[in-house]
């Protein structure tokens, strides 16, 4: 199980409510105010990019076990990811709104919640993170058998960040607040893509605008 990554610019851990690495902060309220910091980097015509999230429902996400992955530089929280396993029955009704009734079965995960701090855009931090839960992920391929992420479709950003991690799309819808999204899968036991391989300040640059929030 990852608990702590290097890169060139950034620490990628598997975070806990009191990971060290935050030098004493909650994580709870590191997680809540970074992504508040990437829905404030966002217009107003964007804001469906990353939905917010409060305290309790934070607190609530490390309660049940689900995993976050996050990037600290230098004691920051700049970038996260979270998971959450689909066939919680609690939030059936919301997860059939989201990611369709017949994918919430057990062994599939929402990856959710993607952001990178914006004034820490450019260091290839959400490869980073997506690269880091996939091998999780595929440490234990009978509990993650398959991840799925919601993406808009007017964030071309995240659609080629999902894609270069080898997801591919499986379904399209319009949620009803009014955009539409493609929803994109992955075996986490398959091969990590190559674009995962690269450092974490490589090159590759899937958008110049480098938009902040790369998943609902």
């Amino acid at each position: 199980m990852l608990t702590h990554e290097f890169g060139a610019y950034a620490q990628i851990i598997n975070l806990r409510p009191d990971s060290p690495e935050l030098q004493g902060r909650s994580a709870v309220s590191a997680l809540h105010d970074l992504i508040e910091a990437v829905r404030g980097g966002l217009d107003a015509d964007h804001k469906h990019f990353l939905k917010a999230r409060t305290d309790d429902q934070i607190a609530d996400h490390f309660a049940r076990g689900n995993p976050v992955f996050a990037a600290v530089h230098e004691g920051q929280l700049v970038a996260c990811l979270m998971m959450t396993d689909l066939s919680a029955t609690a939030d059936r009704a919301f997860f059939a709104e989201h990611y369709q009734e017949d994918n919430l079965t057990p062994g599939n995960w929402a990856v959710h919640t993607v952001g990178v701090h914006p004034d820490h855009t450019g260091h290839r931090l959400m490869a980073a993170l997506l690269g880091a839960m996939q091998a999780h992920a595929a440490e234990d391929p009978q509990r993650f058998q398959t991840l799925i992420a919601k993406v808009a479709d007017d964030n071309p950003a995240s659609r080629a960040n999902f894609a270069a991690g080898g997801y591919s799309e499986i379904r399209h819808g319009h949620d009803r607040k009014g955009y539409d999204y493609t929803l994109f899968a992955v075996n986490p036991a398959q091969e990590l893509a190559e674009g995962f391989g690269m450092p974490f300040n490589g090159g590759h640059d899937v958008s110049r605008t480098r938009p902040t929030a790369f998943g609902s």
